[in-house]
């Protein structure tokens, strides 16, 4: 695995446990902090492969 994947993996993971945490502050039971965090995450993404796809058509 290269430098590029494992910092990518590693700041998802991040990204859906710092949601998970906010979840639980806000009283949420842990599964359903995780899976708020997930989607949270998977809508992100979403949401910037658009762009990205949208600016390269342009060009």
């Amino acid at each position: 695995m290269n430098t590029r994947k494992l910092v990518g993996t590693f700041a998802l993971i991040t990204l859906i446990l710092a949601g998970a945490a906010v979840g639980r502050l806000l009283g949420l039971r842990l599964t359903d902090a995780l899976y708020i965090g997930a989607l949270v995450v998977i809508g992100l993404l979403n949401i910037a492969y658009r762009f990205i796809g949208q600016r390269q058509r342009k060009d």
